[in-house]
């Protein structure tokens, strides 16, 4: 159709940017709101090339977005969801038939996806607390931006134990769903992973309440599952939720299951001493409940399936207590170390990519902790010893580049470049500095000292560092050679 008389004749140009404009939309979405879009539409089950960047682009131009000023029920059981919520702020809980709280949702998780991409009616109720912000998508909306032909690549049940999530509601077999679940998270843990299958299995027999409802029984928020003040006589593994560890009514840190499984106990029942922390439940938790007296049973039964695993960590345990108390470690530092605590700093280092939790465990049991005061000499470069002979040139050389940027490596290169006595220390509470410089590094951050090149560290503040040695890295890759590890500039 040609212009009208009235109206003016469109340029080549005009016409041009006319004709782009919709590729050029841009969505509203803050980023990290966006972020928690692109992280559901990734974890939904579908085929991996299913979902894109260009995919995400297009959903966040159609969400809706939600807003609850009241807290109201956003799913209905047995009703069909509207679409895929995601929560970008506040919080929302999932409810079972008599209102009981299943579990917890955060922001950046998401619900609506069994009854939109399933086809079946919502299996438990959603209630949005107050204050909460949603955003909607719509199942014609992500048609659109995935295509129409795209279908979900996996089976209901599957993505049950996948998602870890715990029916109420008879959608799948509860007992089989639930003992899946669990199998995999204990193979996940240290002081289980080398049990054999037949072990496993009984082990969650006995825990189990009850043959028709499965190993995981579910914890109300603000239970406590271990008390500072009370012994302790069970292992309790978290399978999903998120707990606080705290020391003398102080929280110290709060531990999210989301990765990988949380597990309690295990010290105490092979060193039989009291807990150095209280964990308490801060959302409705999913947990296997596993009495030390069922351990030594089982180990009793099946001697040539668990006792070998058992005393391996019953020494290991041992010899960590031993050098712990050399330590001499203030109780509020005792805390800071325990090894679920630990594990989460060692994750949120960023020092290694693509690792288990059994790898960040082993790394937390062999390392040493040491509390320092303001002004102390944290660390000291140890003298050669007379006619000790140093790696290559050329290594030496390669070790340099370390100085600009973060290093990363895989197990081949970590053989090459890191020596036994090269220290990577991780600042745990506190500051620490080169002594005679500036340059501080405060809590949170990891720490690379070479052997090639030795400086000495001393506080800044009263401060607690995790030493963790070049041998204990390469110990740790042999076993994970998948793993890389991302090593921070040296201070040198």
């Amino acid at each position: 159709m040609g212009a009208s008389p009235s109206s003016p004749t469109l340029s080549a140009k005009s016409a041009r940017n006319r004709t782009r404009r919709p590729k050029s939309v841009k969505h509203n979405l803050k980023d990290h709101v966006y972020s928690m879009l692109r992280q559901c539409m990734f974890q939904l089950p579908f085929p991996p090339e299913a979902i894109t960047e260009d995919a995400v682009q297009k959903m966040a131009l159609a969400v809706e977005r939600v807003e609850v000023l009241e807290s109201q029920i956003v799913l209905t059981k047995g009703a069909r969801s509207k679409g895929i919520y995601v929560i970008t702020d506040g919080q929302a809980q999932v409810l079972s038939t008599n209102d009981n709280i299943i579990t917890s949702l955060l922001p950046g998780d998401f619900f609506g996806e069994l009854s939109t991409l399933f086809f079946i009616p919502c299996t438990a109720s959603v209630q949005a607390l107050d204050g909460s912000s949603l955003l909607l998508l719509k199942m014609e909306k992500l048609r659109e931006a995935i295509g129409e032909e795209r279908t979900v690549s996996i089976g209901l049940q599957d993505y049950y134990i996948q998602r870890k999530y715990f029916d109420t509601n008879g959608t799948v077999p509860q007992a089989t769903t639930l003992t899946s679940i669990a199998r995999i998270d204990l193979k996940k843990i240290p002081m289980f992973s080398k049990w054999t299958e037949k072990a496993i299995h009984y082990l969650l027999e006995v825990v189990s309440p009850s043959a028709e409802s499965g190993p995981i029984t579910l914890i109300p928020p603000k239970t406590y599952i271990c008390d500072e003040h009370e012994n302790l006589d069970e292992l309790t593994v978290i399978t999903k939720g998120i707990v606080s560890v705290v020391h003398e009514k102080h929280v110290v840190t709060e531990l999210d299951a989301n990765y990988w499984p949380l597990w309690f106990g295990e010290q105490e029942h092979f060193t039989g001493g009291m807990p150095s922390f209280s964990a308490r439940t801060v959302t409705a938790c999913q947990a296997i409940t596993i009495k030390f007296s069922d351990v030594v049973t089982l180990k009793n039964e099946y001697k040539d399936d668990v006792s070998g695993p058992l005393r391996y960590w019953s020494d290991k345990w041992r010899r960590k207590i031993g050098q712990l108390a050399k330590v001499g470690l203030t109780p509020k530092n005792v805390a800071k170390v325990q090894s679920q605590v630990l594990i989460r700093r060692l994750h949120e280092s960023g020092i290694v990519s693509n690792a288990p939790v059994a790898l960040y465990h082993q790394i937390a049991m062999a390392a040493l902790p040491k509390q320092c005061q303001d002004g102390s000499i944290v660390y000291a470069p140890r003298l050669p010893s007379a006619g000790t002979v140093g790696r290559s040139g050329k290594n030496k050389r390669e070790k340099s580049r370390m100085n600009d940027s973060v290093w990363s490596m895989t197990l081949e290169d970590a053989e090459e470049m890191i020596e036994d006595d090269d220290k990577l220390l991780l600042v745990l509470r506190g500051a620490i500095g080169v002594v005679g410089e500036k340059l501080t590094f405060r809590a949170g951050l990891p720490v690379w000292v070479t052997a090639a090149k030795p400086v000495s560290l001393e506080a800044r503040e009263d401060s607690l560092v995790l030493q963790i040695s070049g041998s204990t890295l390469l110990q740790a890759t042999h076993m994970y050679p998948d793993v890389r590890l991302n090593l921070p500039p040296t201070v040198a």
